[in-house]
């Protein structure tokens, strides 16, 4: 049996008449797109959320690699540089972040004294706060670099 021949078969009888009207949908439209809405609508704008706070963080790492490899670069040439020099050529390439986020900032410069070359390693830890208020508060985000010069 079909929707249609049930929907019929309630048509004769009158005290059924409004179950046959929800089987042939007459009358019963308004309103469908409001619901419809008020159902995705939440998954949407999460989903437009979540992809809104992945690019910030993958931007947020993205500037933290940069910040450290230009620390690096600056370390490398510069030989004599001291933690603080290299300190704010990091913090003059964190760019639209915040440097009181940094949590953590360490500059390892080791001297290989059989092959007489010097390893630098930069870290920038930086804590990262998601746009509203979630089970987690903030998250830490690091980026590092390393390099090396040779001792003349």
């Amino acid at each position: 049996m079909t929707t249609r021949t049930i929907a019929r078969a309630l048509e004769r009888h009158p005290k059924l008449r409004r179950i046959a009207e929800l089987f042939h949908g007459e009358g019963n439209d308004r309103g469908v797109a409001a619901i419809e809405f008020a159902f995705l609508a939440p998954a949407f704008f999460f989903a437009i959320y979540a992809l809104v706070e992945f690019f910030r963080a993958t931007f947020t790492m993205a500037v933290l690699y940069f910040a450290a490899e230009e620390s690096t670069r600056y370390a490398t040439v510069n030989y004599g540089a001291t933690t603080a020099a290299i300190k704010q050529v990091a913090q003059d390439n964190l760019l639209l972040l915040d440097p009181s986020k940094i949590s953590k900032f360490e500059v390892d410069s080791v001297l290989d004294a059989v092959d007489q070359t010097k390893h630098i390693t930069v870290v920038i830890d930086y804590t990262f706060a998601p746009m509203l208020p979630l089970p987690w508060n903030a998250i830490t985000l690091s980026g590092q670099s390393r390099g090396f010069i040779v001792d003349k």
